[in-house]
């Protein structure tokens, strides 16, 4: 069955197909409230594996991985700052991805990143920059670039 929309005419079949793959992907967005809680004992391996499962190809895995990124940021966040420089990378690649989902599920991350009160400080004591501060510098840099594309 065709449908004319704005001059173009569209295969409803063809629409239901595309929905129905967009359905069959599978993914759920995890309210903050909704995150759960790492058992300390499992923390070590957790974070981890969230590294390795960040680099797969597999955009599912990638979308999950941030999801536990964003429970380690409200469960753990000294666990989470301490490893903030191995993910933060992962984490402007995601921000950048041209996956909607993955995209999305970054900023979320991003946002309670930024939404939680923390120490921001720019240097510790040795002078050398904070995991915080240098993931603001490159966070803002990647948003903003993303925004302006």
């Amino acid at each position: 069955q065709q449908l004319s929309m704005e001059g173009k005419d569209v295969d409803m079949e063809e629409e239901i197909k595309k929905q129905a793959v967009v359905e069959d992907a599978g993914i759920e967005y995890t309210a903050q409230e909704e995150l759960k809680e790492i058992p300390a004992e499992d923390l070590e391996a957790f974070t981890t594996g969230i590294t390795e499962r960040l680099a797969s190809e597999d955009w599912k895995e990638q979308f999950y991985s941030i999801d536990d990124l964003r429970r380690l940021f409200k469960h753990h966040p000294t666990e989470f700052k301490k490893n903030l420089p191995n993910y933060e990378t992962h984490i402007g690649n995601g921000v950048d991805n041209l996956r909607s989902s993955i995209c999305k599920n970054s900023l979320t991350l991003v946002a309670e990143v930024f939404s939680t009160e923390k120490d921001l400080t720019e240097v510790d004591e040795s002078g050398e920059p904070t995991p915080y501060a240098k993931f603001t510098n490159e966070i803002l840099l990647t948003v903003s670039k993303r925004v302006a594309d």
